[in-house]
């Protein structure tokens, strides 16, 4: 007599109810759902699930309650807690298409029911949209980097940022996909990209030095343990590290004057333009041989390098005298030898010196350096709205580039290029 075998899913509970419904075969339900009878072995092995749309067919058919089905074939239950702990609860999902229970969860605040797909990974927001962007803002450090056993930040780390509910969880979801990531919200600490980029450029400027310190046989490279110890290897391999470089007083000044003859041909290097005006604008005395005024004609700003605040842009000036009655008035007195008088500024182009100045310093920090209002203004001991006010009414004021001179015309241009590309606010703004 031949061995029989026991049918590999007897035990299958889809295919005890297929069996009850009077379906004798996986064909037959198959063809009543519409679907291939290998799709349908592989729900009663569970080596595929059915999607919800198939879910609530197949309750019709075998009939049985929904509920029972999805716990059954899903493994979870419709009004279950969200696996991810953010106190919601599992229900129906909306998209035919989907293979998981859906999460409403109310807001914590304003008690607004919301309805999320299953995450794998990381939890639910606990605020609404609506929420998040009124809540308080949480301020973050920055870490810095290690420099043996020195704590050091780059140049342009922000030290602080102020950061949303919702940008801490977009935050922490990376930090799943990146695990090297030194964001912490417990501590409220985190580690800026430009400290990041440091500690690893001196990685592999030491990893350099080691391997040309090992070359010639020897077997004991020099030891690097302090950032002094650093610099004297790094000064003693300089040649082999830059062999096209040599850092002689001679090649200094032929450097200068081959820089100055390009500059003199029309050669600009905007990025380099860029971050001397961050470092020159940044810091708390601010450059002294710059003069800012309001042009009297145009009403835009006048920068010059002279000692006298400016009052006109010198194509401004000469319009001014040629085609105005009071421009003609005041070359007719300065030709008889009496007391010429420049007129008074304008309605709404008043504004001192010494706040032009810093609306100029602030521009630059947020438009060229990145740096947002509310840290330009706690640095400043002002509000932030003092801040964008002033930048502002500084961007409105910036004149053509062809109005200022040739020494001031590539800052102009710059400060224009990112008042084009509509420079976005970054996330510590408000």
């Amino acid at each position: 007599m031949p061995r029989t075998s026991k049918a590999k899913n007897s035990g299958s509970w889809l295919r005890r109810n297929r069996l009850e419904a009077g379906y004798r075969t996986a064909a037959a339900l198959a063809r009543k759902l519409g679907v291939t009878k290998e799709i349908v072995g592989a729900w009663e092995r569970r080596v595929n699930r059915p999607t919800w749309g198939h879910m609530v067919n197949l309750a019709k058919v075998l009939h049985v309650q929904l509920g029972d089905l999805v716990r059954r074939l899903w493994g979870e239950g419709i009004g279950d807690p969200c696996p991810c702990g953010c106190q919601g609860k599992t229900v129906a999902p909306d998209s035919p298409k989907a293979k998981t229970l859906w999460v409403k969860l109310p807001c914590a605040q304003c008690k607004t029911e919301r309805i999320y797909k299953r995450r794998r990974k990381g939890s639910h927001r606990r605020l609404c949209k609506s929420c998040t962007q009124l809540s308080e803002r949480v301020e973050f450090t920055c870490v810095g980097y290690d420099d043996h056993g020195a704590t050091r930040h780059a140049r342009n780390c922000p030290r602080t940022i102020f950061l949303r509910p919702m940008d801490i969880h977009a935050r922490q979801r990376d930090k799943e996909r990146f695990p090297t990531s030194r964001f912490d919200a417990s501590s409220r600490t985190f580690q800026c990209k430009w400290c990041g980029g440091a500690a690893r450029l001196l990685t592999r400027m030491e990893k350099d030095a080691r391997e040309l310190s090992t070359e010639g046989g020897r077997y004991n490279p020099e030891k690097i343990q302090s950032r002094v110890a650093r610099q004297r290897l790094l000064r003693k391999y300089h040649g082999a590290r830059s062999p096209r470089l040599r850092a002689t007083r001679k090649s200094q000044e032929q450097g200068r004057r081959v820089f100055a003859e390009m500059c003199k041909m029309g050669k600009h290097w905007p990025n380099k333009t860029k971050v001397n005006l961050v470092r020159h604008w940044s810091g708390k005395v601010l450059p002294r041989h710059v003069r800012f005024g309001l042009c009297l004609r145009c009403g835009k700003i006048t920068i010059t390098h002279e000692e006298k605040t400016p009052r006109f842009h010198q194509i401004c000036y000469r319009e001014w005298r040629r085609s105005t009655p009071e421009g003609r008035d005041f070359s007719l007195a300065q030709i008889r030898g009496l007391e010429a008088r420049l007129p008074s500024p304008g309605a709404g182009q008043f504004m001192s010196e010494k706040n032009l100045t810093i609306a100029f310093s602030w521009a630059i920090q947020n438009r060229l350096g990145r740096k947002s209002y509310r840290e330009i203004g706690k640095e400043n001991s002002v509000h932030f709205t003092t801040v964008s006010d002033k930048i502002e009414y500084l961007m409105e004021k910036l004149p053509p580039p062809h109005l200022v001179r040739s020494r001031s015309r590539q800052v102009i241009k710059l400060l224009f290029d990112a008042r084009k590309a509509a420079f976005p606010v970054s996330s510590a703004a408000f």
